[in-house]
């Protein structure tokens, strides 16, 4: 590798990673990418999201700017105009290609992604696979839902995730969908063919942005089976401080009650541990490829989640538990 050249830059991300979901930071989710990563690096451990939601937080990860600069707070209505200025456009006027595979959510998820280039394209990304969380993919099309159609999968997903929330917003069990067509798995081969096959003179930049391990809980075998219900970490206990104001925290509290059975956080910490174990094994692939090309040590390498995951802590799942 010749000297003085500019680093790559590889941004991963993650959506509703808990902080202690990787075995450098907690000791119960097997990540040993991601603590490759963390051993090689600086991990930040007093870091606090400006947001429990995944659009202001995310706007507030390409801008700089908190929501209250930004003016979004959630996920259904606005976001930012295409002038505003990005850490994306920074890259690029910089010299860099810029590229991003999975979800942003820099805006609100509807009608088709791929006509959202031209945006992401205003925001500073250059080559886009743009596609939506697990909640999105139900309605919201995109190349990969494209994949699931002409696969005659896409049906099947949209009846599974419509089945599981008629009863209770925790349903556990593995997607219906084959392995190769899991979405973090799809984002993860994706980033790693755009790079294996990178031969612009350009340095490249990177976003390579899953939508897990977000629920629903639904990883796919054999991660599904990969942890022991038995031996997850227990959860914080349901309590309520009198020495703070009333608010919109309260009624999380009680609007979003799961009201958990014997066992049901167990099997969802099970599951969720191993979807994050599943997507740590698509960024080994990518880190892989990356070597293949003579160019990680000339590449920079950033890891980071919107928010987390309450996961049965205080007895709420989800996330957007504002005070």
């Amino acid at each position: 590798m010749e000297e003085n050249l500019k680093p790559n830059i590889l941004l991963l991300m993650t959506d509703q990673q808990r902080w202690d979901a990787m075995s450098c930071s907690g000791g119960w989710v097997q990540t040993p990418h991601l603590d490759r990563i963390a051993n090689e690096g600086i991990r930040f451990t007093n870091c606090v999201t400006t947001s429990p939601v995944c659009i202001p937080t995310r706007l507030s990860l390409a801008t700089g700017l908190y929501p209250h600069n930004t003016g979004v707070w959630n996920n259904m209505t606005h976001t930012m105009s295409a002038d505003t200025p990005t850490w994306m456009q920074v890259v690029r006027d910089a010299g860099y290609r810029t590229s991003l595979f999975g979800k942003t959510h820099l805006h609100p998820h509807n009608g088709d992604l791929r006509e959202k280039e031209g945006l992401m394209n205003a925001y500073g990304l250059d080559d886009v696979d743009e596609i939506g969380g697990p909640r999105a993919s139900q309605r919201v099309l995109s190349k990969m839902t494209a994949m699931w159609e002409e696969k005659g999968v896409w049906d099947i997903y949209k009846a599974d995730y419509g089945e599981r929330f008629q009863n209770k917003p925790h349903v556990v069990r593995p997607s219906p969908l084959d392995f190769e067509d899991y979405a973090d798995v799809y984002v993860g081969q994706q980033a790693k063919k755009y790079l294996q096959n990178y031969d612009r003179q350009e340095p490249w930049c990177c976003w390579v942005s899953f939508g897990g391990p977000h629920e629903p809980w639904d990883t796919p075998e054999p991660y599904a089976s990969m942890y022991d219900p038995n031996d997850m970490p227990p959860p914080i206990p349901r309590q309520r401080t009198g020495d703070r104001p009333r608010g919109n925290l309260d009624n999380m509290m009680n609007r979003m009650n799961p009201n958990f059975e014997e066992g049901e956080v167990g099997r969802l910490r099970a599951n969720y541990a191993g979807n994050v174990t599943l997507i740590d094994t698509q960024i080994g692939e990518i880190l892989e490829a990356i070597e293949a090309r003579g160019e990680l040590d000339n590449t920079v390498i950033v890891h980071t989640s919107d928010h987390g995951e309450m996961n049965g802590d205080y007895g709420l799942i989800y996330k957007g538990n504002f005070l």
